[in-house]
């Protein structure tokens, strides 16, 4: 059973995707070349790379982050690659910025294992006797706030106070 999540974001990197294309419109060139040159196998293959390139453009540039009472979620373009740390598991949280150095895709770094799909600002996943997990987000604020309160849908709704009663309590 999947809970009901409680913040859900979409982030998409234009910029990588128009990147991606161009490279793969770039791999075209010697794939004519050698589709001229009469080796089909090396044609095909050579045509077969701005295909690869262009579906991982497509994948790549995309990130969802979910998260529910229970559980945060994450993953790239139609659902794979991805992963779920469950909320029990996590001891902290906060922003932190991974620097361009570390570049953008899924890869680890001195601090843990950074997944985005473009420069600037992630929330930080602290589990115990593990390494971080850096969630890249163009939303990190909106992150944190659910990652900090999403049990509230599951918490029971406060019984409305009666101010006269309480007054009438402490004159007594």
């Amino acid at each position: 059973m999947m809970d009901r999540p409680v913040y859900t974001h979409v982030q998409t990197s234009m910029w990588m995707r128009a990147f991606m294309v161009i490279v793969a419109v770039a791999l075209l060139i010697p794939g004519t070349v050698a589709l001229r040159s009469g080796d089909a196998g090396i044609a095909t293959i050579v045509l077969v790379m701005p295909l690869i390139v262009a579906y991982s453009a497509f994948v790549f540039s995309t990130m969802t982050i979910q998260v529910t009472a229970t559980a945060v979620r994450w993953w790239f373009g139609f659902g794979w690659p991805g992963e779920t740390i469950e909320r029990a598991d996590l001891v902290a949280e906060e922003i932190a910025n991974p620097g361009m150095f570390n570049g953008i895709g899924i890869h680890l770094t001195f601090r843990g294992w950074l997944w985005n799909v473009s420069l600037g600002s992630a929330v930080a996943l602290r589990r115990n006797g593990r390494l971080d997990t850096l969630l890249g987000t163009d939303d990190p604020n909106g992150l944190l706030a659910a990652l900090r309160d999403a049990s509230f849908e599951t918490r029971p709704a406060a019984a409305p106070q009666d101010d006269t009663a309480t007054q009438g309590d402490m004159a007594g």
